[in-house]
């Protein structure tokens, strides 16, 4: 927006005219555009201070959380049945015993069974720390475009309260003329008085025939 609004006064050709009142006005929308990006940024830094304490009512971070705690065991069951997605698709694979089945399984939960507390007490920080940053990063990829959707919804309002602070006085001085401009005018207007004294003369000439301007 920033970069729009100092192209769109440089390129209007008043600013060539007023370089004062253009310098004004590329301050001033500098000025509520330093505004509108340090209120953003302070609503971003407050929502990640607020992150810092975990909470959440979102029925995904327990969904996620009991994904996660399962995920393992449910692959090591699927690794030593040799399960794969194929496997399903294949018929002819060989049908296993009970007796097999169940000595697999109970090797399965008997390692689990032989993890210290510690491991166990890791593990499951490690899947609420993860459950919960999914959770964060839903919220702050939400939050924080709303955040400068509402800047930008606010940076026209904005500028105009600053610019219906300034005063008729202050503006007079703002519109002046550059040199180069005054300079162009005068040729303009001589050029004018010329021209209208030329047409002057041809009126008053007699040729025998009427010209009509």
């Amino acid at each position: 927006v920033r970069e729009r609004t100092v192209q769109a006064i440089k390129q209007d050709r008043l600013s060539l005219r007023y370089p004062a009142l253009a310098a004004f006005l590329l301050g001033l929308f500098d000025e509520v555009a330093d505004s509108v990006i340090e209120t953003a940024r302070a609503k971003v830094k407050h929502f990640l201070i607020v992150e810092k304490v975990p909470y959440s009512q979102n029925d995904y971070l327990t969904e996620t959380l009991n994904r996660l705690r399962s995920e393992e065991l449910k692959d090591s069951i699927l690794v030593a049945f040799g399960i794969d997605e194929n496997s399903c698709l294949d018929e002819s694979s060989g049908a296993m015993s009970i007796c097999t089945a169940k000595q697999i399984i109970d090797a399965i939960f008997d390692k689990n069974r032989k993890k210290s507390v510690e491991q166990h007490v890791a593990e499951d920080m490690a899947h609420v720390l993860e459950a919960y940053g999914k959770v964060v990063f839903k919220r702050f990829i939400d939050t924080v475009p709303m955040y400068c959707r509402e800047m930008l919804l606010n940076y026209p309002g904005m500028v105009r309260k600053k610019l219906l602070q300034v005063s008729d006085d202050f503006l007079d001085r703002l519109v002046v003329e550059s040199k180069e401009s005054q300079r162009r005018h005068k040729e303009l207007q001589n050029k004018i008085k010329d021209l209208e004294e030329g047409i002057k003369a041809l009126k008053g000439l007699s040729i025998g025939t009427e010209i009509n301007f």
